[in-house]
């Protein structure tokens, strides 16, 4: 698992841009007790090899299955993280970037948070948005639907 080239110490966790499919490594995995012998969510799924082992990308509300599991970080060593990641941009000549993680960040002076996505189903790009008919390159995928119905209606 390629992730595990990075650390199988400490657990990774890659978020794709839409929220939608996540990479982690085998210390992720292990921390949430995924194995071959795991269940399928009915709400999302993990990729499998041929011989059924996980492969570390989750999709949809799989990814619940291992997030929850990893230990959260606090407030204090985000900030702590995020002021080293500018320095080391700004000896780049790197002065703005942006992210669409708005639940780990407060607005201010230096950061504006910006609109809200409401989505009912997946993303084109990650091939989970919900189809009513097969993807042309992948004809095997119709995407996951993540909400009933019923629970949009209540």
């Amino acid at each position: 698992m390629f992730r595990d080239e990075a650390s199988t110490r400490h657990p990774i966790f890659l978020a794709r841009a839409c929220g939608h499919v996540v990479a982690v490594n085998s210390k992720a995995m292990e921390l949430a007790g995924v194995t071959r012998e795991s269940a399928q969510p009915s709400d999302g799924r993990f990729q499998v090899d041929s011989l059924g082992e996980p492969l570390g990308i989750f999709e949809e509300n799989a990814i619940s299955m291992v997030k929850d599991a990893i230990p959260a970080v606090t407030a204090e060593k985000v900030k702590e993280h995020i002021l080293e990641a500018v320095k080391a941009l700004n000896s780049f000549g790197i002065t703005s970037v942006h992210t669409d993680d708005f639940l780990s960040i407060n607005g201010s002076d230096y950061i504006k948070i910006g609109p809200l996505k409401i989505i009912e189903d997946g993303s084109l790009g990650a091939r989970t948005a919900f189809l009513g008919a097969p993807c042309a390159d992948k004809p095997d995928t119709w995407g996951s639907l993540c909400f009933l119905r019923i629970r949009w209606t209540r």
